[in-house]
């Protein structure tokens, strides 16, 4: 019996897909605004070098803040450029991390950068318990992403994403 891997969830106005997702065959773009995910072929490239990110919530006592390296900060910031993504083009299978960089951005809107970047990362990366083992290699992946993504304009809002 042949496994269904399709299911309905672009909704841009005119989707090349006719909001079909295909966990084997797209990428999608996640705007955070819309909340909602578009198929890159639906989108018009911008040039934009970072996706829109919600705004930083200043927490009430700033003094308890730990100190942050420039080097942590460095990091935090290119990490912050990583689209939420499904799907990785230098990979020849689908791997997505968009539950981390969700968990990122929502880190960097209430707290900002934390201390320890790579303890942030390990702690919040999503892996089901039999790929625990895996974690170094998915970080690695993870890690050395290119920065220089393909930034889209999201079809609904005016977010970069």
């Amino acid at each position: 019996m042949p496994r269904v891997t399709v299911t309905l969830l672009c909704t841009g106005s005119e989707c090349t897909f006719h909001g079909l997702y295909d966990p084997d065959e797209h990428k999608m773009r996640y705007c955070q605004d819309c909340t909602t995910w578009f198929h890159i072929q639906c989108m018009e490239e911008t040039d934009s070098v970072t996706p829109t990110l919600p705004p930083f919530i200043r927490p009430l006592d700033p003094s308890a803040a730990l100190p942050v390296s420039q080097e942590a900060r460095k990091q935090w910031r290119t990490l912050l450029r990583y689209p939420i993504q499904r799907g990785i083009d230098q990979i020849g299978w689908l791997l997505s991390f968009e539950i981390l960089i969700l968990r990122i951005r929502t880190q960097e809107s209430t707290s900002g950068c934390p201390p320890d970047v790579n303890s942030f990362l390990i702690a919040n990366m999503p892996l089901a318990p039999h790929l625990a083992h895996y974690l170094d290699t998915y970080l690695t992946i993870f890690l050395n992403q290119p920065s220089s993504s393909t930034i889209y304009h999201c079809p609904c809002c005016d977010c970069y994403i």
